[in-house]
């Protein structure tokens, strides 16, 4: 039996070699598929113990290749094991970095996340195209610590039950003590070949922070763990129970079938305009969303900002915290509404034209329980 498991490792080992080019591409598609299925809530067991199993796994393989050269290493042969390792490693920081993808661009709108968004989608496609940069100790650590505080940036949050700058700012500090506790194991494996880099992974580490901050407080980085499940625009809207909402919708043209809902709303003099949006929060996460009301100015060629409806929220609904803003001093022209956070971040939001009706207006009604 031992004989057949050392037989099947070393054709597993041969395999990877022979067929990197394309072994790594396919299993990297496949594990982003599968992520795409299967993480559904920052909050869920599930999700967060298999993001906490890459982060796992590349902590030790980076370790193992670390070691090599060691007595720990010649003991164990990790100098013929390098590939499976780094294929192990190489997989996982694919595995991470596919699951923020996933996470973060649900979060955030494109529009104002995309930098970062595509940081993460980058970083999961280099795991691949840049395999041999990833062999070199200073990388692996460099991106290893861009997946812990990416992690905890959204994880602290739904641990404490609150968010913004002050958790935010407690994610970055625990981020460094955990990869200053790293790097000290790694000193007592060999502390010759730390001492060279040191200096350098300090300099990337400390820049690293510096940059996320900035991406942070200048609202690049998506409002994790909040994301928006719903948003639309009502020709009337109210909420009949505690947990049950109805509104009346416009129909789009036919030629739009891939729309159950008009961007045009087409308004009758001295209606109001409703926009009703459900909102994913974590289990009894307390925060505050805003709608923010824009029309765009012609003139001026910028939206203009012309009323802020503050939605106190609390998390732990699947569809979404529900609420919705109206506004009746409208006008014919582009419109649109924007789900903020208090710091300005945007969750998502609609753009709509509002027109004067000449005819009579197709509604239909829904209902939300």
């Amino acid at each position: 039996m031992k004989n057949y498991i050392v037989e099947k490792k070393k054709r597993l080992e041969t395999f990877l070699r022979e067929n990197r080019n394309y072994a790594m591409p396919a299993i990297l598609l496949v594990g982003f598929f599968l992520d795409t299925l299967t993480l559904r809530q920052i909050d869920r067991v599930f999700d967060n113990v298999v993001l906490l199993t890459h982060t796992f796994i590349i902590a030790t393989t980076i370790a193992l290749l670390f070691s090599v050269d060691t007595r720990f290493g010649r003991r164990f042969g990790l100098e013929n094991k390098k590939s499976t390792i780094s294929a192990l490693m190489l997989f996982s920081f694919g595995g991470l970095f596919s699951g923020f993808v996933v996470f973060y661009s649900r979060s955030g709108s494109l529009i104002s996340s995309w930098p970062f968004i595509l940081l993460m989608l980058l970083l999961m496609i280099a795991t691949e195209m840049r395999k041999k940069y990833y062999e070199k100790l200073i990388l692996q650590i460099t991106i290893f610590y861009i997946g812990i505080f990416s992690y905890l940036i959204f994880s602290l949050p739904v641990v404490v039950k609150k968010m913004g700058p002050t958790i935010y700012l407690l994610s970055g500090i625990v981020s460094l003590l955990f990869i200053y506790g790293y790097l000290a194991l790694l000193q007592r494996i060999d502390r010759q070949k730390m001492k060279i880099h040191t200096k350098k992974l300090f300099v990337r580490i400390v820049s690293i922070f510096v940059v996320f901050n900035l991406l942070y407080f200048t609202n690049i980085i998506p409002p994790i763990p909040l994301s928006l499940n719903f948003i639309s625009v009502y020709h009337d809207f109210s909420r009949i129970q505690a947990v049950e909402y109805r509104g009346q919708y416009e129909v789009p043209p036919v030629w739009q079938f891939w729309r159950k809902r008009s961007r045009v709303f087409h308004r009758e003099a001295g209606e109001t305009i409703y926009v009703f949006s459900e909102v994913y929060a974590p289990i009894n996460l307390n925060t505050d969303i805003y709608h923010k009301w824009e029309y765009f100015d012609s003139k001026k060629t910028r939206w203009i900002e012309t009323d802020e409806v503050r939605i106190p929220i609390t998390g732990g609904r699947a569809d979404g915290f529900r609420g919705f803003s109206k506004k009746t001093n409208v006008f014919p022209g582009s419109w649109r509404v924007k789900i903020t956070t208090g710091r300005g971040q945007m969750i998502g939001r609609i753009t709509f034209k509002i027109k004067n009706a000449e005819e009579p207006i197709i509604t239909k009604e829904e209902v939300f329980r």
